[in-house]
């Protein structure tokens, strides 16, 4: 038996383009993460940053915005202080006029009741003074009214005089022919029931 030789060359295997492709895939894949890793990196840095700069800038507003309460807390509180110290001045005054009104009015009533009390005295004083004036003017008026009376009554009668005396004016006169001081002849009158007559002189 004949034996065949054949010249055949190694083949050698080609590598396979699909391994190529996942071996691309698997370096872009890589690069990629790395990329990403990288800003990834970028921005936590700069989160970190902004974060303490932000914490910085926030940390500086709330220490301005807690000096500027504690500034308003104690100007509240002074100004808080201020008001009860006038409250409590206001009140102690308060109290003061309270008291010096109530012995006012203590006092006006006092002085009010003594007036009254006056004034009812002068009221029955000038109600006795106004009976006594009735009564005084009734019995004046019944005095004019019986003189007046009387005055007519004696008027109306005739008048005649003594034995020796001169009617003269609705009046009797007599001329004695006795002579003596005035005294003398006044008393010689009365006995008689008259009186010495005056000559005035004419003006």
């Amino acid at each position: 038996m004949e034996e065949i030789y054949i010249n055949v060359k190694p083949v050698h295997p080609e590598p396979s383009t699909n391994h190529t492709g996942l071996r691309q895939c698997f370096v872009a894949t890589i690069v990629c993460l790395g990329l990403l890793s990288v800003f990834l990196l970028v921005g936590l840095i700069t989160l970190v940053f902004l974060y303490h700069h932000s914490a910085r800038e926030a940390a500086a507003e709330f220490s301005a915005i807690k000096n500027n309460l504690t500034e308003e807390r104690d100007r509240l509180n002074a100004n808080l202080t201020a008001k009860i110290e006038e409250l409590d001045r206001l009140q102690t005054l308060c109290k003061q006029n309270h008291h010096s009104a109530h012995e006012a009015a203590a006092e006006f009533s006092a002085i009010k009741n003594n007036l009254t009390e006056r004034l009812q005295d002068s009221d029955d004083k000038l109600s006795s003074m106004t009976e006594e004036r009735d009564r005084l003017n009734a019995n004046l008026t019944a005095k004019i009214e019986e003189a007046l009376a009387r005055l007519q009554t004696l008027y109306k009668q005739k008048r005649t005089c003594p034995s020796g005396w001169t009617w003269f004016g609705c009046t009797c006169y007599l001329v004695s022919s006795k002579s003596g001081s005035w005294d003398e002849g006044r008393e010689d009158c009365r006995v008689q029931g008259a009186d010495l007559v005056v000559l005035a002189e004419s003006a």
